[in-house]
């Protein structure tokens, strides 16, 4: 296409304005060829530009992109935040008998840092990192699962903290 517009369109509009401006076989006045002579080359001057910007392809960035960077410092806010978490939980008395509900402020935390994780790695152009924080999973006893305590929930923090360390590792490289 653009082959077409330099070599054939640009070459046209320069042969009609030598016809009917320089030429004048319709016997136009000086005020008609001026002006249709302004409108040729205006007319060349828009195909050509047009042409001009189409040869201007967008350059790729990779993975220095501003959003890759912002990414990589969310993440890492994310790992400081859990590892508050941790500390909290360390900070239970007899974790493994102290049901979820005795500690319901640091479950819900504990919660909704998993979901600001996930929300995170959704934006993220390379699927591969939310596929891995997807598949890291606390298995348990069924009874556990039934009535957590807050080691479970503790312990799963300790299992996503460590696949979202993997993450930022590999978004370093």
């Amino acid at each position: 296409m653009l082959l077409f517009i330099e070599r054939f369109l640009l070459a046209i509009l320069a042969a009609v304005f030598v016809g009917l401006v320089v030429l004048n076989p319709l016997k136009f006045d000086w005020t008609q060829r001026i002006t249709l002579g302004g409108c040729i080359v205006l007319g060349a001057y828009f195909v050509a530009h047009t042409a001009l910007r189409m040869k201007e392809t967008p350059k790729v960035v990779e993975a220095t992109e501003p959003s890759d960077v912002a990414l990589r410092v969310r993440i890492s806010a994310l790992i400081g935040e859990a590892v508050k978490l941790q500390e909290q939980c360390q900070g239970v008395p007899n974790p493994y008998k102290t049901p979820w509900q005795a500690q319901p402020v640091l479950a819900q935390a504990i919660f909704g840092w998993k979901s600001r994780v996930q929300e995170v790695l959704s934006m993220d152009l390379d699927p591969d990192s939310l596929l891995k924080w997807q598949s890291a999973i606390l298995y348990t006893s069924p009874e556990d699962a039934k009535n957590p305590s807050i080691a479970t929930y503790c312990t799963e923090l300790g299992v996503k903290l460590e696949t979202l360390r993997e993450i930022a590792k590999k978004k370093a490289k």
